[in-house]
């Protein structure tokens, strides 16, 4: 059975952006240890792509930011990136960020948003490195039709509302982690260092 308190620290991230390309700017970084979540809003310097809008239901007007209607008071985008690399030196151990698609999209998102503060050396010293539950699903459900994590939730039946959230992308990919019976050595054995990313 997964295990989130065994070490390495195993931290659930997912970030939500102004749409897929390389160049997308963050607007919502989150992360969940246990029952300690972090969550921080930030306001774009680019448009939203109207693809990522259709996922996410994020808008920009009038320098104010709404998610699904509601307004969200954002943080500077380096008080965003410091506020989130200090949620997680106060777990006391170094962690792997873990999250679903996270090798190809959520680290190199987070990854180029450190490096842009000046705070890369900090994060080198708090975290390890990167584990994409992708890949990891696909192994242990070879069968599957699809393996979003909307997918996920359907097989093995779970409920988490909103998942344009990352918050709540968090918290389903916990449940998903937890109802699939994934074992910690399992997860971390997908870890992709951060030495090889740099």
């Amino acid at each position: 059975m997964y295990e989130f308190y065994e070490a390495p620290i195993n931290v659930l991230f997912n970030i939500n952006t102004t749409g897929l390309s390389n160049s997308a700017a963050i607007l919502q970084l989150a992360a969940k240890f246990k029952k300690s979540v972090f969550n921080a809003y930030v306001l774009p310097n680019r448009p939203i792509d109207p693809g990522a809008y259709a996922v996410n239901k994020f808008v920009c007007q009038d320098g104010q930011l709404f998610v699904d209607g509601m307004q969200k008071v954002p943080k500077p985008f380096y008080d965003a990136v410091a506020d989130f690399l200090n949620f997680l030196s106060r777990l006391n151990g170094q962690v792997i960020l873990v999250g679903h698609g996270a090798h190809n999209f959520h680290s190199y998102h987070l990854l180029k948003a450190v490096n842009a503060v000046g705070l890369l050396d900090n994060f080198r010293q708090i975290c390890l490195g990167f584990v994409d539950t992708l890949p990891l699903f696909r192994e242990l459900c070879p069968d599957a039709a699809g393996y979003r994590l909307e997918d996920l939730i359907d097989i093995f039946q779970v409920y988490v509302p909103n998942l344009n959230n990352s918050v709540n992308k968090c918290k389903a990919l916990e449940s998903v982690l937890v109802a699939s019976q994934v074992t910690h050595n399992e997860v971390v054995s997908k870890l992709l260092q951060l030495d090889n990313l740099i």
